[in-house]
């Protein structure tokens, strides 16, 4: 029913997009997306390559736009949308035209005059209210050494950055030194090799749940993984007396 029009006799697939308007002969469902960015945030994600992920989903981008932020359009469009951090996308309403895809993102979006914005920034980003780059965090690896057939804990590294994570620094704590020693009581550590994201992590509230199934969101805001028994690998549990 979503795809078709149905008759008593007969169903007629006419939700195909891009589609000729036979009444103006106007060829239309054709997106258009304008990206503002920062040129003082090298760090803040690219939004433009979304256009080619809308392109793999059947979505025909006509234009993307970049403009910089500090331009006068840009000035302008920032101000006429009442967007307070960039890098910033900016939809056609057309898009909406895609009814296997709009469904699936309308709830992200803002509709407004002439576009829609995506609700929530995508870090890292520029917060223009206090001019602050958000989304960057900072990784420490607690392990053990001496611990041979303890698995690589960097490889949690890549699993975060599928996620979308960008990491702006790392580090390497050992158990057995001072830092180690207090990172793991004060944490109440049990079980290595893990990490500790610094209080950015909350920046990307889009994986807060994910987060919550395999770690803990501690009093200053870092973020411990904890469950390493769901990763299948060779760790070790520490016996605090």
């Amino acid at each position: 029913k979503q795809a078709f029009s149905i008759n008593s006799n007969y169903a007629l697939f006419d939700k195909s997009v891009p589609y000729i308007d036979l009444n103006t002969n106007e060829t239309k469902g054709f997106v258009q997306l304008k990206e503002i960015r920062s040129e003082n945030c090298i760090e803040c994600t690219p939004l433009s390559q979304l256009g080619t992920e809308l392109e793999r989903l059947g979505v025909k981008v006509e234009i993307c736009s970049i403009i910089n932020l500090s331009s006068d359009r840009g000035k302008n469009i920032m101000e006429q949308n009442e967007l307070n951090f960039t890098s910033a996308l900016l939809i056609s309403k057309n898009i909406k035209e895609y009814w296997w895809i709009f469904d699936q993102i309308e709830s992200s979006l803002i509709e407004k005059k002439d576009n829609y914005i995506f609700k929530t920034p995508i870090p890292p980003y520029l917060d223009l209210k206090d001019g602050k780059i958000k989304g960057k965090v900072n990784i420490i690896y607690i392990e053990n050494k001496s611990c041979e057939d303890c698995f690589n804990v960097t490889q949690l590294k890549s699993s975060f950055q599928n996620l979308g994570v960008y990491f702006d620094s790392e580090r390497y704590v050992d158990v057995s030194s001072t830092e180690g020693k207090n990172l793991l009581n004060n944490y109440n550590i049990t079980a290595i090799p893990t990490i500790i994201l610094s209080k950015e992590i909350k920046d990307y509230p889009s994986i807060k749940k994910t987060l919550e199934q395999a770690g803990t969101f501690e009093d200053d805001g870092r973020f411990v993984f904890r469950k390493l028994n769901l990763l299948n690998v060779k760790y070790q549990e520490i016996n605090k007396k």
